[in-house]
């Protein structure tokens, strides 16, 4: 059924209101606040504020929650699918969520980079230093053979150096900045025995067959996770596949699900118990290391 002037007329409303509520009122109400000092380094330490403009990601997350919510609603109105308020709901949520849960994903990529590359780049310290050069020559040296976020952030510490920081606080900011077992192991071990003395390729030995022996224990250990987390998957499938084998075998007994108000309203409640099911089972087989 084709809509009628009243919905095209409705349609175009909230198409507008959404328009001017984006362009319009949500920069007033995000509006930059007068400036505040802060602590810098609390700023560099938080990912989130490392990588993106708050105000800038708020924004954002808004914006796609309106657009989302007054697309669905425009389809509500258009098909007369009453019980689709619920999606529309739903769709709005994961909208605003969905920047958020974007920016987190890199971070965490890029931590696991970081710690994957930790290992390489520890064994090409300790080498240096056997070969005679002090510490900050072998991280440049270092530096120069590795990529991505290693290369990123250990020229930091390099730049601060040469600025007047001292070299074991200017690492130790760096193990706060990123999230990194294998950095931390790295770090503790430089700095104590920079102040305390001693052979340090001697002491990066033992921190490289440490880190060897924890990326194999974690690999089998997110194998093992991976493992589990199917599982959760396949459970939580479970109802559709069943749902679309008995639709094959008898169509007039599951139609109603599909042609009926009551139908769809029970489609809704499944979905969200099913969704509610799959966060649960991956909670509860979820291991933090």
């Amino acid at each position: 059924m084709m809509p009628d002037i009243y919905e095209i007329a409705v349609l175009v409303t909230v198409f507008a209101a959404v328009l001017v509520g984006v362009t319009v009122f949500l920069p007033i109400f995000f509006a930059r606040k007068p400036e505040v000092q802060e602590d810098l380094l609390h700023i560099v330490e938080d990912p989130v504020r490392r990588f993106a403009d708050p105000e800038n990601l708020q924004k954002i997350r808004c914006s796609a929650c309106m657009i989302t919510g007054a697309a669905a609603a425009a389809f509500i109105i258009a098909s007369g699918f009453y019980w689709g308020i619920i999606f529309g709901i739903a769709f709005a949520y994961l909208a605003f969520q969905f920047p958020m849960w974007n920016i987190r994903r890199k971070i965490k990529k890029r931590n696991e980079r970081f710690e994957e590359g930790m290992l390489d780049f520890t064994i090409l310290i300790a080498n240096t230093l056997r070969a005679g050069i002090a510490l900050p020559g072998a991280i440049e040296m270092a530096i120069q053979t590795v990529d991505g976020p290693i290369r990123e952030e250990f020229s930091v510490v390099l730049r601060e150096h040469r600025l007047g920081v001292d070299l074991v606080d200017s690492i130790e900011r760096l193990n706060k900045r990123v999230k990194c077992e294998n950095l931390q192991l790295f770090s503790a071990t430089i700095c104590v025995t920079m102040r305390t003395g001693g052979s340090m390729a001697d002491v990066l030995d033992h921190v490289i067959e440490t880190i060897r022996q924890r990326s194999a224990f974690y690999d089998k250990l997110k194998t093992m996770i991976a493992q589990s987390e199917l599982e959760a998957l396949l459970i939580s499938f479970s109802p559709l596949a069943a749902f679309l084998l008995l639709y094959l075998l008898d169509r007039d007994l599951m139609s109603p699900l599909l042609t009926t108000p009551a139908g769809w309203g029970t489609i809704c409640v499944v979905v969200l118990l099913e969704v509610a099911g799959f966060l649960v089972l991956k909670k509860v087989t979820a291991v933090k290391f």
